[in-house]
Parts: structure tokens; sequence; C-alpha cells
């Protein structure tokens, strides 16, 4: 196992710059290819150039047709440099557009996204546009056939709410039993911040709970809650005097926001929270659980670890010339492939130069990458190791410090001369 030093002593030595490759490097390369028979390795070595770069040059002279000796036109530098370099690739050759108003049409349809419609075009037309194409055209068209004013969120202003798109069966693993679950979105205006959660009705309480529970995960409360006029939580539907079912208004109340029902028959008022088809808000739902989960875990190995400096992390590093980080290498270790490869980081420096911080910011991000961790005082570690062969325990501490995948083994003390 061999140790690996991260020293706060000196400066590591700056990268050596890559050499640019000019013209008359190209026309070395298709001499020495096809005068003298080269390989690619043996002029890569000989002209100090890559073999990634060699090879890309000797690809690029064959799509041109490009052989030595070079014809007589290629004599200027220019010349050879639009012939060698011009632009790779061919546009697509079914040049037209789709109806964008049969889109349009399809879109308002339960389920129907701009993916699918886009798989639907690439099916009739293989040698169509891509994507992206596909939605910036789609997206010029409608500013053009329908004009709208960009309305732009205050950041905090407003929480959008609504229950999107079809439900979803939920089958119950014991009795088979199959339900529709309804499914509750929450976004916010300005970020796109968006929480959705499962319920198995729109009936208040249900409306309630997602409202809060929106609330919790965003950690905060908006000037104001546009939301879908529910029957069972609007009565009355008035964009500036909403007639409120009594406990939403209470709820509204006791969070001091505003209320914003939606009117009937405009969709442009729901915003961005009814706007999400069925894999787009079942996504949403499985990487909130999955982000809840992470955290979790990341919350537990930190707990876990007892670094002395819990707030120690890779981002907040100083690289100041004084201190002779080396940010490249640094940022290198953070990957974690030492920690793979069973290898140690050893921290070297004087005395205040902060490598307790920097070993608690290794051990942090090490519980980041999945890593379990445990933070350790080189004394107190002695003392209980001599302490765990008085009382029989020594076989049962080895065996816990054997399973952290990262010791952080700090205070080894200094011999102080004469």
């Amino acid at each position: 196992m061999f140790p690996l030093k991260l020293s706060l002593r000196g400066a590591m030595p700056r990268r050596k710059q890559a050499r640019r490759t000019t013209v008359k490097d190209l026309r070395s390369i298709l001499r020495l290819t096809y005068e003298q028979g080269l390989s690619v390795r043996a002029i890569s070595e000989r002209l100090q150039i890559s073999k990634t770069s060699v090879a890309t040059y000797l690809l690029r002279a064959r799509e041109a047709g490009l052989i030595w000796p070079l014809p007589p036109i290629y004599v200027d530098e220019a010349a050879l440099r639009r012939a060698l370099f011009r632009r790779v690739g061919r546009p697509p050759q079914d040049l037209g557009e789709p109806d964008w108003a049969r889109v349009a049409q399809e879109l308002k349809r339960k389920g129907v996204t701009l993916t699918l419609l886009w798989q639907e075009y690439r099916t009739a037309h293989p040698e169509g546009y891509g994507y992206t194409w596909f939605c910036e055209r789609f997206a010029a068209w409608q500013r053009r056939a329908h004009p709208t004013f960009r309305h732009r969120h205050a950041a905090g202003a407003v929480l959008q709410t609504d229950y999107a798109g079809p439900t979803v069966e939920v089958v119950d693993p014991q009795t088979g039993e199959v339900r529709q679950a309804q499914i509750f979105v929450a976004v916010l205006g300005a970020s796109s911040l968006t929480f959705a959660m499962a319920s198995f009705g729109q009936r208040l309480p249900d409306w309630i709970e997602g409202q809060t529970q929106a609330l919790a995960y965003i950690g905060g409360v908006p000037k104001a809650v546009v939301c879908d006029n529910l029957k069972a939580a609007v009565a009355k539907a008035l964009w500036f005097e909403p007639t409120l079912d009594q406990t939403f208004a209470a709820m509204a109340e006791h969070y001091d926001t505003t209320i914003l029902p939606t009117r009937s028959r405009k969709p442009r008022d729901k915003g961005n929270a009814g706007d999400l088809g069925r894999d787009e808000w079942l996504g949403l739902m499985l990487d909130r659980e999955a982000a809840m989960r992470a955290d979790r875990r990341l919350t537990n190995r930190l707990v876990a670890a007892k670094l002395r400096f819990v707030d120690a992390c890779i981002e907040d590093i100083d690289f100041a010339s004084r201190r002779g980080l080396d940010r490249r290498n640094t940022l290198q270790l953070a990957q974690g492939a030492w920690l793979k490869a069973h290898e140690n980081l050893i921290l070297t420096g004087q005395t205040g130069t902060g490598k307790t911080w920097l070993a608690c910011a290794f051990g942090r991000q090490a519980a980041r990458l999945d890593h379990s961790v445990l933070y350790l005082r080189v004394p107190r570690l002695f003392e209980d190791l001599a302490m765990a062969r008085l009382d029989g325990r020594f076989p049962r501490l080895i065996d816990k410090l054997a399973r952290v995948q990262l010791l952080v083994l700090d205070d080894w003390g200094h011999s102080h001369p004469q």
C-alpha cells in the first residue's frame, strides 16, 4: 500500500503548455506516413505531437482525399487548412417541417408530450431534424401563432400547485388490490423547483396535506400560492376576491400567505404545475425519493464520522499561493480514486496551516462518495487500544475499526529538539 502525500509547504510545478500544431506539422505527418511508412506512434515521438492528434489529422486527410505528395493547389497554407478543417458531418436530408398546428393540437391531449411527438416525427422522417431543433422551432411557431406576455417571477413570490396528469395505479402487495393515485405537484415560479407526492384522492384533507408537505419541502413560505380551483377547497374562484373553504383559508392564515385560485378554463393561470405528463411527474417523484434517501445516508455517515470540523468541505479550501496547495492535485484527490485503490493520504505541514481542517474536508468528501468515515485523535486511539487489551474488548475494537473505509487520524505528535 503506497501512501500519497499532499504537502502544505511547497507549491506544485505548473503544467507544461501544449505546443500548437502548424501547417508545417500537417505536411510532415503526411510525408512521414505516405513516404516513409512510419506508424502513428513513431510520428508522434518524432514530431512531439500526441498520438490522438496525429490519428485525427490522418483521418481528416483521408476524408478530404489527400495523399502525399500534395497536389499543387495545396501549396498555399490556407487552402490546405480549408481542405482539412472543413465542416464535419452532414445536414439532415429531410428538410420538411412538421405541421406545427397539429403538434399544438396533439399536445392538448392527456399524456402527450413533445418528446413523444418528436419520436413520431422521426419515425415518419428518419432523416429529419433532431429533438433540440424540433423543440426550438415549435417554440418559435408558438411565439408567432399565440403571442403572450412573458411573466418574470421574483424569487419566493409564487408557488403554483395543482393535480397534474392522469392517475397512476398502485397495487397492494399483500391483497393485490389496485387503486388509482392522484399526483399533487407544486412548482416555484422563479426557480422551477418541483415537489410531487401521491394521494388516493382530491379531497380537502389530501389537498391540505399536499400544500403543507410542499411548503416543508421548499423550506419556506411564498408570498402567494396560485392553486387550481378545486371544488373541495375553493367555493368561488375569483382572481382578486376568491371564496375559500374555511379550513383552506385557516391554513393560509396560519402560514401568512395569500391564496390565488386560477380561473375556470384559463390554463395559463396555472403556470408550470399543470404542464407535467405522466413520465415527468413520475420521474420527479423517483428523483425526490432518491435524493431524500441519499441525504439521509449522508447525514447518518457524517454523524458517525465525528469529524472535528463538521462544516469543512472541499469547496471551501483556500488555494492562496502562500499555502502552497495545488488546486488541480487537490480536486483530483477529491474524486476518491485513492480510496478505491486502498491507498493512504498523508497531510504534512507546519502547525497552524490547517491540516486538521483539510483532513475533515477530505473525510466529508469521502462520506459524500458513500464511504464510511471515522475521525480519531491518535493519543485517544492508543488509550482506547490499551484499555481494550485490559478489559477484553480488543478484538471487537479492532473489528470495528477494520470495517471503517476511511480513518482520519489526527494529532500524531511532534518530536521537539532538545
